[in-house]
């Protein structure tokens, strides 16, 4: 399994796709209803750039009628190791905005 550092120059054609682009497209969104446990109404996937694909993000309810996402994480002492996620709120509101969209379209989540 080859490691690639964000110092290597040549980056392979998908990698570099996703490292080296200014903007994110996201698509493919997944949703995988469970019944409803407290906020939680499932589990989702997406695909960045058409070539990486992120999954096990969760899909909760939030008081104010919006869906919050949690991102994949594991569980450290007091705390969390998350797997992946986004840097900063810009991007976390575009992923929560696609899947608000396709939870709506598939009537998981109406506002």
């Amino acid at each position: 399994m080859a490691i690639i550092s964000f110092e290597d120059t040549t980056l392979p054609n998908c990698v570099g796709r996703v490292l080296n682009s200014m903007n994110i497209n996201i698509s493919e969104i997944n949703i995988f209803p469970i019944a409803q446990k407290e906020s939680l109404l499932g589990f989702g996937s997406f695909l960045i750039n058409n070539c990486l694909r992120i999954s096990g993000v969760a899909l909760h309810t939030t008081t104010k009628g919006r869906i919050k996402l949690v991102f994949p994480a594991k569980r450290l002492g007091s705390g969390y190791q998350f797997y992946c996620q986004p840097t900063d709120k810009e991007t976390y509101e575009l992923i929560r905005n696609k899947f608000e969209e396709k939870a709506k379209e598939i009537g998981l989540f109406n506002l």
